[in-house]
């Protein structure tokens, strides 16, 4: 992949920045950012990240363009109202630069789709406006060991932070390091509720652009340990630090991110071959007389489409500590089946951090490369 005259015409006062040259604007090129919401905060992001070159952009949204929204979600016109926010997005985002690729789910970011839908970005931005969702792409950011970009608004302040933000092989803090529990339902963040300035999910989102940029490209600092306080009415910027908490629910009683980490690459890297396994293998552990069961942990509509037999436990119902697990109260070897072994090892994970009691006495493998490569029966 290479930048073509016409982006390097496009990007000419871009690539004429200080540290910034056609290395960093190929990195926005071969970068894939999913962004959640396309309300106040999710436009102005998609706006200049669609101007400045990012090459794929996902957009995850359900809602319609409503009159209301009209003073801040300023990618929108009256002639929009009542339709959906994602399709006039792609729509103004392509007209604006035919250089960007931009896909759309016209849906609500949920437990079911999450893991589904992270797996095919290098970074997510927060666009949302309610708690759940954001520790819904919280917990399987981190999961997946995806970087996020938080931002929030009310009233006069916004809020800004990078999490789960990778560097020296070290995972920076989360959101549940600042907010380790949820608050008491019935409190939201929905701007009609609370209300809002016009301007101020611009600046906002500006400054999450900004820290997409700097992921993406290395250029600068990022906000990783940090949380950005913005106030309108003084105009004034107060960053604040973001230590690990061991409170955090994440972390199984650990004491921090880097023991998390550290634990984690124990687990995925220097021990990959105790339970990563070849399908190649799975006839010597019949052999062995294990007796292995497939877990798909796909979404049922995958799963009925083609699979390798076994039963099917979609991610979500594992992420909800399901009883459907202790259905399997005879299995003693499971071998977790999806896609590409990405939502395999995200169960994995879960399974080892917050299910003690099933794991116990088991042996639990992930099938290597997952269904990647593998033929229909009879194909």
């Amino acid at each position: 992949m290479k930048l073509t005259e016409l982006e390097i015409e496009r990007y000419s006062t871009q690539l004429a920045t200080a540290g910034f040259g056609p290395d960093e604007q190929l990195l926005l090129k071969k970068a894939r950012i999913l962004v959640v919401g396309a309300g106040g905060l999710g436009t102005p992001v998609l706006m200049y990240l669609n101007a400045m070159g990012i090459g794929s952009i996902g957009l995850i949204d359900n809602d319609t363009v409503e009159l209301k929204n009209l003073h801040r979600q300023v990618l929108y016109s009256v002639e929009d109202i009542g339709k959906y926010k994602v399709d006039i997005a792609r729509l103004k985002l392509n007209r604006s630069n035919p250089h960007t690729s931009i896909d759309t789910y016209p849906e609500r970011l949920n437990q079911y789709n999450a893991a589904k839908l992270f797996e095919k970005y290098d970074l997510i931005i927060d666009g949302t406006d309610n708690f759940e969702t954001k520790y819904l792409i919280n917990d399987f950011a981190f999961r997946l060991g995806k970087p996020w970009i938080y931002g929030s608004i009310y009233q006069q302040e916004g809020q800004v932070a990078v999490f789960n933000h990778l560097k020296d092989g070290i995972c920076g803090p989360n959101y549940r390091d600042l907010f380790p529990s949820p608050p008491p339902l019935g409190i939201r963040e929905d701007c009609s509720i609370n209300g809002v300035l016009g301007i101020l999910p611009g600046i906002v989102g500006c400054f999450q652009a900004n820290e997409a940029i700097k992921i993406i490209t290395g250029y600068g600092v990022p906000l990783s340990g940090k949380l950005l306080v913005y106030d309108a009415g003084l105009n004034s910027v107060t960053i604040l630090p973001v230590h690990p908490n061991h409170n955090n629910p994440l972390y199984r009683g650990t004491m921090n991110a880097r023991s998390m980490q550290e634990d984690d690459a124990k687990l995925l890297d220097s021990k990959e071959e105790e339970y990563l396994i070849d399908i190649s293998k799975i006839s010597e552990l019949i052999e062995q007389g294990e007796k292995p069961l497939l877990v798909d942990v796909r979404d049922p509509a995958e799963y009925d489409k083609m699979n390798l037999g076994g039963v099917n436990l979609p991610l979500y119902e594992i992420y909800n500590d399901s009883p459907s697990l202790y259905s399997f109260s005879q299995a003693r070897t499971l071998i977790l089946v999806c896609q590409t072994e990405t939502r395999s090892k995200v169960a994995f994970r879960i399974l080892k951090d917050q299910c003690a009691d099933f794991i116990t006495g088991r042996k639990i493998f992930v099938l290597k490369n997952g269904m990647t490569n593998l033929s229909p029966p009879g194909g």
